[in-house]
């Protein structure tokens, strides 16, 4: 599967903001719910949507061997170092185990040697406010 990042905007046709009602009408995967302190997640495989207030906010897409991740001209998951790269371009901060781009809405966990799962949260505006101040 193949993913697009458009920062603060959504991944492919999952944008921040849609209703779950909506998405769930459109999308033919059967994901799994769960319903966790005034939040809704849906889960896939390689993917998790995250709801608050029946909106979309956030995003997390799981390294395997089937998914590509691109951010401009870059598969996060293939592209070596590609936290180095980022920031080049970009500021971030270290916490709670994330590398948080927030000027892009992107945070990174798992990018360190020997750290387990891979994964790539893309977030909608303000979401993650509480964690990067």
């Amino acid at each position: 599967m193949e993913y697009i990042i458009k920062p603060y905007e959504g991944v492919n046709e999952y944008k921040f903001g849609c209703l779950l009602e909506d998405i769930l009408s459109k999308i033919k995967n059967n994901f799994k719910r769960v319903d966790n302190n005034g939040l809704i997640k849906l889960y896939l495989d390689n993917l998790s949507l995250v709801f608050k207030d029946n909106k979309l906010v956030e995003i997390s897409v799981i390294a395997n061997k089937d998914v590509e991740l691109y951010y401009d001209e870059y598969d996060l998951f293939s592209y070596t170092n590609i936290i180095d790269k980022l920031q080049e371009s970009h500021s971030y901060i270290q916490k709670y185990g994330f590398t948080i781009f927030d000027s892009i809405g992107v945070a990174f966990s798992g990018f360190q040697e020997d750290e387990g799962d891979r994964t790539v949260t893309v977030y909608s505006p303000h979401y993650w406010d509480e964690i990067v101040n």
